[in-house]
């Protein structure tokens, strides 16, 4: 594939309310390919159309291109600026939409700065992707997600097993759900007071 047709572009922009190049030709492609062999079609020029008459194909084929690429506090500075908002808002209650929350590291990253600020605080987390969703709403995590040491400087996080399981003080805190803001806008979710936008 050379260059993202400008149709199949216009689909993606229609289906997850990005633009095709933000993703990057080469994902694209890789999704591409991957709904032509499912949908049975031969010619890339011929994709968009079938993604335009099936709504469901068209999800699936956004969510592909969605990449889980996410660990506990990454971009620390951006969590040593929360922990200051959140003392500066001492005895202010926060809601804070974590946007897109991707599989959940962030949103509980974000948690466990409030909690530790001594917040009373409630965390809206949403994505486009309902797997990433569904994995975020488990509350379990492999060791990749640890990757960064401020992890294990909070000392909350319990082992079990191969994987790691969230505190219930964290996981109350947080509503996972769907949403597609760039497409819905910010209204998709109700929120107020605090928002922290994250990548």
């Amino acid at each position: 594939m050379r260059g993202i047709p400008a149709d199949l572009a216009g689909a993606i922009e229609a289906g997850c309310g990005a633009r095709a190049d933000a993703f990057g030709e080469a994902c694209v492609e890789a999704a591409a390919r991957e709904a032509m062999s499912r949908l049975g079609i031969e010619r890339i020029g011929d994709l968009a159309g079938a993604l335009a008459g099936n709504p469901g194909e068209l999800r699936a084929f956004c969510e592909s291109l969605c990449v889980p690429e996410t660990w506990f506090f990454r971009q620390p500075e951006s969590f040593d600026m929360l922990a200051e908002i959140a003392a500066a808002a001492s005895g202010r209650f926060l809601r804070v939409l974590c946007a897109p929350c991707s599989v959940g590291c962030e949103a509980y990253s974000i948690a466990a700065v409030l909690e530790r600020a001594g917040a009373d605080f409630e965390i809206d987390a949403v994505d486009f992707s309902e797997k990433f969703v569904m994995a975020a709403k488990s509350g379990e995590f492999g060791r990749g997600c640890f990757r960064s040491g401020r992890a294990a400087d909070f000392r909350i996080f319990a082992a079990e097993g191969g994987r790691v399981k969230m505190p219930d003080s964290l996981s109350r805190r947080i509503r996972f759900s769907v949403a597609d803001i760039l497409r819905d806008g910010p209204g998709a979710v109700s929120y107020t007071h605090l928002t922290l936008p994250t990548t």
